[in-house]
C-alpha cells in the first residue's frame, strides 16, 4: 500500500520525481505542482486537481483517474498504460495534448 495523500494540500509543490506508486491522492490539490517523472503507478486519484500542473514524463500506468480537473496541464511524455479515466476534465493543455488511457 502507498502513502496516504487524502484531501492533501500540495498546491504549488516541487513533488519531481517523488515516487507516489499505489498512493491514495483522493481529493487532493496539486494545483501549478512540479509532478515531473513522478512515479504515479496504481494511484489512485478521486477528485482530485491537477490545474496547471506538470505532469511531464510522469507515469501514471495503472492509475485511476475518476473527476480528475486536469486543465491547462502539461503531459508531454506522460504514460497511461492500464490507466482507468472517469469523468476527467482537460482543457487548454499547455503540451502533449490530453492525456488519455492507454494499452501497451
Amino acid at each position: 500500500m502507498g502513502q496516504n495523500l487524502t484531501g492533501c494540500n500540495l498546491i504549488g509543490l516541487d513533488l519531481a520525481g517523488v515516487d507516489f506508486t499505489n498512493a491514495s491522492l483522493v481529493r487532493a490539490n496539486l494545483i501549478r505542482a512540479n509532478l515531473t517523472n513522478a512515479n504515479l503507478t496504481g494511484a489512485t486519484l478521486s477528485g482530485t486537481n491537477l490545474t496547471s500542473a506538470n505532469l511531464t514524463n510522469a507515469n501514471l500506468n495503472r492509475a485511476t483517474l475518476n473527476r480528475v480537473t486536469l486543465n491547462q496541464a502539461l503531459v508531454a511524455g506522460a504514460t497511461s498504460c492500464g490507466a482507468t479515466f472517469s469523468s476527467v476534465t482537460q482543457s487548454g493543455e499547455r503540451g502533449g495534448g490530453p492525456l488519455t488511457p492507454s494499452t501497451c
